[in-house]
């Protein structure tokens, strides 16, 4: 999920937390930094009134980017096939059922 929310450009670490629903202050970080030791992160860090980081795929990571595109894709597809499979069966006609009166 941190890679899809990096893959159209540099995320604040604030924004991430934000975007990915339920995840934990502890293992998001834990992510960032396995994910900035295998090299596919970059971190950047902004002095002023409030200290910001930023996070962006390194240029390793840019590499990722035709997998993550092609991914999100398919899951455009699939949550579309889900909605109209849900369609299709609230449109069927319900099963009757028999009583058989024993």
């Amino acid at each position: 999920m941190i890679l899809r929310e990096l893959k159209d450009g540099p995320r604040r670490f604030g924004e991430l937390k934000r975007a990915i629903p339920g995840v934990r202050h502890k293992v998001l970080i834990e992510q960032l930094v396995q994910l900035q030791r295998e090299g596919i992160l970059a971190k950047s860090i902004y002095e002023g009134k409030i200290l910001q980081t930023e996070y962006r795929l390194s240029e390793y990571g840019q590499t990722l980017r035709p997998v993550l595109e092609s991914l999100a894709s398919w899951g455009g597809r699939h949550m579309d096939r889900r909605a109209n499979a849900a369609k299709a069966e609230d449109s069927a006609p319900a099963a009757v059922e028999e009583f058989s009166g024993r």
